[in-house]
């Protein structure tokens, strides 16, 4: 097989190429040929015309194509141009079909896809192209339904793009254009080889924030808040028509079955609302994403090495439109290397498709490589270095070397800053003189443990001791003994519970012991164990303690002593005040509420 490939401005150009003898030849030989058109206009006249020249070459074309927000060939990117791509098989069948589609019907859709292209051909299945209008199918839904259906299908494509105008998006089939709905190309052949490959380069930054609110493609609250409000916040981004121009360098990432994912803002509604796309979904983890520079050059290097491994004769690029706007002409700096392997074509796109086999994302801000060929190949001879691919090449341009560079420094100041949250939030949960968990942090616990335990009808205890006698260690042998005692205690307990019970200083010389799952008599049992190792330190022969010290201890079971935090509690404080009036040095259960 091979892929002739070419810029077209004019159906002029698009003649002339059309016109060569040596090129209608090809096409006339080949068993198969798919022809994808990549328009810059969104209008279907000029889709419609292209894809009626194309078609009437002599052989058995398949014409299928999208409108763009770009457009890719001979590993150069241009805007406002259209490219036309000839895959030539040798032996490979293919079949092509186009679906219409309305909101909410992507579930059928999958089904009529995974019954038709899916399955259909006497060669085997290589390879899925899809290829979607953007804003009138959520790709998301119809990605997830092909996926439950055919997991490991394996499919590549993307959304079709709109040249930026954040207007009408279309794809072809034929002659035949849809403003709402698909098109899918099953490609066949027992010496056909699809090789994917996909890389994001995108990072994460700032804070950890969550989807409080969302459904398909909106994003309604973000942290309770509306969540314009936070790219408001965080990046000065007002909510109106340029969003989509002003945060796509900035998308959301979250991470699903193990794959990091950008979700870029498209549009704010009115109600504080921003329509993405791709899908969000309520409760994920959300946190800003920027791109890394150096990060995709390396990312880059290791698929170009994988791809070069697979000989390919041909290979597509689905790359979305924030890679081309983020690094500008830069972006070649990446795609150029391919075109040493084989000849290249593709286009901007409004999001990615490939099934990954644990899951079928729909994907933004992603490169997506296509390689293909027919026949085995040739043992992995290496080929000639790249042209124009040294480890540094991305660092030769000035803009991307500046904004290497910046990215650098906004990497070092965020980890100077998260490094500083984290030491803040450790003083803000922990006690300065123990190293336990201070009483504020246990209060959030304790609530946090009552939730899961109402939840799944678990049961947990709180203990709530007392060090017996502690103001006179103070007022006989000072406050340094007084601490001494303090940390010692403290260390007796921490070590001897289990790693999921939380030791807490409560104030002064009280301590609160959070045991989850466990019952009365479990707990019972473990502030006996306690009570005996603080009264045994004084035993021991290296012991820094000036005298005695015994622990009183008041036990309190959930639900059986209180269902929420404050009555439960109360409840191991009143055993606790038992204990001390029963002579101390002793353990006491609450009183069933």
């Amino acid at each position: 097989m091979e892929q002739i490939a070419s810029f077209f401005d004019t159906l002029d150009d698009l003649n002339e190429l059309l016109s060569s003898p040596a090129l209608r030849g090809k096409v006339a030989r080949s068993r198969s040929v798919l022809a994808q058109v990549f328009v810059s206009s969104s209008g279907g006249s000029l889709a419609q015309a292209a894809a009626a020249r194309v078609a009437a070459l002599e052989g058995r074309v398949v014409v299928v194509g999208a409108s763009t927000c770009g457009e890719i060939c001979g590993g150069r990117a241009r805007s406002a141009s259209n490219v036309l791509s000839l895959l030539l098989f040798d032996a490979a069948e293919l079949r092509a079909e186009a679906y219409a589609a309305t909101p909410g019907s992507e579930a059928a859709l999958a089904g009529r896809i995974a019954e038709g292209i899916a399955r259909a051909g006497d060669a085997p299945l290589k390879g899925v192209l899809l290829l979607s209008t953007s804003g009138t199918v959520e790709a998301g839904a119809l990605l997830r339904a092909l996926h439950g259906r055919l997991p490991g299908l394996p499919l590549f494509g993307a959304g079709a793009g709109d040249g930026l105008e954040q207007g009408r998006t279309v794809v072809l089939c034929g002659t035949r254009t849809l403003e709402a709905g698909c098109i899918a190309v099953g490609l066949y052949g027992h010496a056909l080889e699809v090789m994917r490959q996909t890389y994001l380069g995108w990072e994460p930054m700032g804070k950890r924030m969550r989807a409080t609110r969302a459904a398909g493609c909106v994003m309604h609250t973000i942290d309770d808040q509306p969540a314009m409000e936070v790219y408001r916040h965080y990046l000065g981004i007002e909510g109106n028509d340029r969003l989509f121009h002003n945060a796509m360098e900035f998308p959301f990432l979250v991470e699903r079955e193990g794959e990091l994912l950008a979700r870029v803002p498209h549009k704010a509604l009115p109600d504080g609302a921003i329509e993405f796309i791709g899908d969000v979904r309520e409760g994920e983890e959300l946190r800003f994403g920027y791109a890394n520079v150096d990060g995709i050059l390396a990312r880059a290097r290791g698929t170009q090495a994988e791809v070069r491994a697979f000989e390919p004769q041909a290979i597509l690029f689905y790359s979305c439109i924030c890679r081309y706007f983020v690094m500008q002409k830069d972006v070649e700096l990446e795609l150029r290397p391919y075109e040493a392997m084989a000849p290249t074509a593709g286009f901007f796109t409004y999001g990615e498709f490939c099934d990954l086999g644990s899951s079928s994302p729909m994907m933004t801000s992603t490169l997506l490589v296509v390689a293909l060929r027919e026949g085995a190949g040739q043992g992995g001879v290496p080929q000639a270095p790249m042209a124009g691919a040294p480890a540094a090449a991305l660092c030769e341009s000035s803009h991307s070397r500046i904004l290497s560079r910046f990215q650098h420094f906004v990497r070092a100041i965020a980890g100077d800053l998260e490094r500083a949250n984290d030491e803040l939030l450790a003083l803000a949960e922990h006690d300065a003189l123990t190293g336990l968990v201070n009483r504020r942090k246990l209060q959030a616990l304790l609530a946090a443990e009552a939730l899961r335990a109402r939840r799944h009808g678990d049961d947990f205890c709180v203990l709530l001791g007392d060090i017996d006698h502690f103001k006179h260690i103070n007022d006989n042998f000072g406050h340094e003994a007084g601490d001494a005692v303090l940390r010692l205690v403290a260390h007796t307990l921490a070590s001897q519970v289990r790693g999921v019970d939380t030791v807490c200083r409560w104030g002064g010389e009280e301590f609160v012991v959070l045991l989850p799952q466990t019952h009365l008599e479990e707990a019972m049992q473990c502030a006996e164990r306690l009570r005996r190792c603080v009264e045994a330190l004084y035993d021991e022969g290296d012991s820094p303690l000036p005298r005695r010290v015994t622990l009183s201890l008041g036990v309190a079971a959930y639900p059986r002593h209180g269902d929420v935090q404050t009555p439960l509690l109360a409840a191991a404080d009143k055993a606790l005040y038992e204990a001390k009036h029963g002579g101390r040095n002793q353990v006491r259960a609450g009183q069933d509420a």
